[in-house]
């Protein structure tokens, strides 16, 4: 038992126990700052690495079947977690599409997808195959395709090469067959060579016989000739005197027409302005009756041009002018005929004229005595609209036919009158390569010589010549033709 502690003693042994559990406090207070700075350093590092694993894989990943297959293949892939067996599989996947990383790898399929699906729709564009990609379609989707329409065209391919195979032995057969024809050809050949020979023998020998006739004939023949040639000469010396005849007979038929000429009927002469007949007697201003009819050949539609009775009927005049025409104070059309009397319609009567008995009628075409010959040549415009055409020469030609003229296709001396159309027109064609215009202008020059050819032959045997309105004024019926 220790002896009791004195009162210094015992304050010792407090300051003692005081001083040490200062230390002891100090000491657990430095313990549990550093445990605390430990602690949050160790918290900070914690939260950082869940922040980097959260870019690594989602919450809730270790319950995904994926990552489980990944940790359970992690050995076979030589990898140490699921990340680095992923990679490993992302590697091994990308040295299959031939990427050297998993990002090109796929750029790269998706190219050589679409390159492929380019390449199988230009085929088929072409006929060449009938196969193409789904659209998105996988990789591996698009290389099953890819492989069944091979396994499709291999065995397309193997048929086609039984078919060729075929096809070449047919063709051997058909050489064959050929070379044996063609032996047969040689031996015809060769039997033709041999005729030929013998017909260039027989040839020859005719070509001799036929040098021995030639001679022969050439000898005939210049005897022939010497005979020709006399014939020829006394021919000759006869076509002279006739030639001469002819010209004696031309001589004699120019002087002929000189006379026919001077004899013939001139139309400025009181003969062809003559009157026809005149108006008998006036019912109103609408209708006249004149003073000839049946007995006369006067029929129904024949028109008459009438012309005051102290002035008389125009002469011709220039008969291709427009100037001077033969306008009469008015134009009649008969409507009803009888033995020597016709009644007729006024057609036209001129401003400030009036009809009187008396007044003389004619009409160009019309004489109960005479058949007149018209040559009518070109084109007629009878209702002066400004075109010609052929069908209104037709019209004139029937007025001629039907009030007793007749009509000729050609002009000699027996022609009394000759009844002009308008005067073809040439157009100007500046373009010397518009062929058509040229064409066209060619055809008008050459309608417009005949015209002036027609106009100058008529001249040259007096025959009178008239204008289309002339004529019509000659037989009253310019305004009919109008209608």
């Amino acid at each position: 038992m220790p002896p009791p502690l004195g009162p210094q003693s015992s304050r010792a042994g407090l300051i003692t126990a005081t001083v040490v559990s200062i230390v002891v406090a100090v000491a657990m207070i430095v313990v549990a700052v550093y445990e605390g700075n430990v602690a949050s350093k160790t918290q900070t590092s914690l939260d950082q690495r869940i922040q980097n694993d959260r870019t690594l894989y989602p919450e809730g990943a270790n319950g995904d079947p994926r990552i489980a297959g990944l940790i359970t293949n992690k050995e076979q892939l030589g990898a140490s977690n699921a990340l680095d067996a992923a990679i490993a599989q992302g590697d091994q996947l990308a040295k299959l599409t031939g990427g050297d990383t998993t990002e090109r790898a796929i750029t790269q399929s998706r190219a050589l997808i679409q390159d492929v699906s380019g390449r199988l729709g230009a085929l088929n564009n072409q006929k060449l195959i009938d196969f193409t990609l789904p659209t998105n379609t996988t990789l591996s989707a698009a290389i099953t395709s890819l492989t069944d329409q091979v396994s499709q065209l291999a065995t397309s391919r193997q048929q086609v090469q039984s078919d060729l195979a075929a096809a070449q032995q047919k063709l051997q057969d058909q050489a064959k067959a050929q070379q044996a024809v063609l032996a047969q050809k040689d031996d015809d050949v060769k039997k033709a060579n041999d005729r030929a020979a013998k017909a260039e023998d027989d040839a020859k020998n005719y070509q001799q016989q036929a040098a021995q006739a030639n001679a022969a004939l050439q000898a005939s023949a210049n005897n022939d000739l010497k005979k020709l040639q006399d014939t020829i000469a006394q021919l000759t010396t006869q076509s002279q005197q006739k030639d001469k005849q002819a010209k004696d007979l031309s001589t004699r038929l120019t002087q002929l027409m000189s006379r026919l000429h001077m004899s013939r009927v001139n139309p400025n002469e009181p003969i062809v302005q003559h009157a026809d007949g005149t108006i008998d007697r006036i019912v109103d201003q609408n209708t006249v009756f004149i003073n000839i009819g049946r007995r006369q050949s006067v029929s129904k539609g024949l028109t008459f041009e009438v012309y005051d009775k102290t002035k008389g009927i125009p002469p011709l005049g220039n008969g291709l002018a427009d100037t001077d025409m033969p306008v009469g104070k008015a134009s009649i059309e008969v409507f009803n005929v009888q033995d020597d009397t016709a009644e007729c319609r006024v057609v036209r009567l001129n401003v400030g004229e009036q009809l009187v008995v008396g007044d003389l009628i004619t009409n160009l075409i019309y004489d109960p005595n005479v058949r007149y010959s018209f040559f009518v040549y070109g084109n007629f415009d009878l209702s002066n609209s400004g075109t010609s055409s052929p069908g209104d020469a037709e019209i004139v030609k029937r007025l001629v036919t039907q009030w007793g003229g007749n009509i000729v296709d050609h002009i000699d001396i027996n022609t009394d009158f000759v009844v002009m159309g308008k005067e073809p027109e040439v157009p100007q064609v500046t373009d010397p390569n518009d062929v058509v215009g040229q064409n066209k202008a060619a055809g008008a020059r050459k309608a417009q010589k005949d015209y002036l050819d027609i106009i100058a032959q008529a001249s040259s045997l007096g025959i009178p010549t008239m204008n289309q309105n002339r004529f019509l004024y000659f037989i009253g019926y310019f305004d009919l033709a109008k209608r």
